[in-house]
């Protein structure tokens, strides 16, 4: 992986793409780099979350102490228990905040700053995180929708085909790159397992291809 050797603690990532593009599968890849991962589950069933090998499943967040991967996944069995969903992840965003040195992976952002209206969280990540050794993992289906922390405080970006004229050029403005018109013209043209990386700090720019998956 390219980026078991330039990928620091408090770097975040975020990943733009659609449905089966492979950003989930990816972003699980990304995972065992770092030493303390919390995942948090937000869909009432999700196969890949229940066959993820080596962590531990719990409905609040209170880790053992030395615990090294937690999959949070409170109860969601109908529509009210969103209420309850909201206030563990509010609860173990706090405490991961508390600690540092944790990465958490948020696998669709829009749900937590449209539904469960914990945008003011992220964005708290994403601004503070990395003097705190915080690692903010977040993906996203509509990009033109997402707050611009969302670009500007990710240190690795990667985007899959979009054919949407706003996220093309929402994508394309972002992070400062030399290389915005390259990138503009690529996106519409990857295949579908095919990404575009972006480094917003070093502006390196590369087009390569991700795990089949979510």
């Amino acid at each position: 992986m390219f980026l078991r050797s330039s990928w620091k603690q408090g770097e975040h990532v975020s990943l733009c793409g659609p449905t089966g593009c492979g950003k989930t599968t990816l972003s699980l890849q990304l995972l065992p780099i770092r030493d303390y991962v919390v995942a948090f589950a937000t869909k009432p069933k999700d196969s890949t979350f229940a066959n993820l090998q080596g962590y531990r499943k719990l409905s609040e967040f209170n880790p053992r102490p030395g615990e090294k991967r937690i999959i949070l996944w409170p109860p969601f069995n109908e529509p009210a228990d969103q209420v309850r969903q909201r206030d563990v992840f509010r609860d173990a965003f706090n405490i991961a905040f508390t600690q540092g040195g944790w990465t958490v992976f948020v696998d669709e952002a829009r749900y937590f700053i449209d539904t469960l209206k914990l945008g003011a969280y992220l964005k708290t990540y994403w601004g503070q995180g990395r003097s705190l050794g915080l690692t903010l993992i977040t993906g996203t289906q509509r990009p033109a929708y997402m707050p611009l922390e969302f670009y500007d405080q990710a240190t690795h970006l990667f985007i899959w085909k979009d054919n949407d004229r706003i996220n093309v050029s929402r994508l394309a403005g972002l992070a400062g790159s030399e290389k915005l018109e390259t990138i503009k013209a690529t996106i519409p043209t990857l295949a579908r397992h095919e990404f575009v990386y972006i480094n917003t700090r070093t502006d390196d720019v590369f087009r390569s291809m991700a795990p089949k998956g979510g």
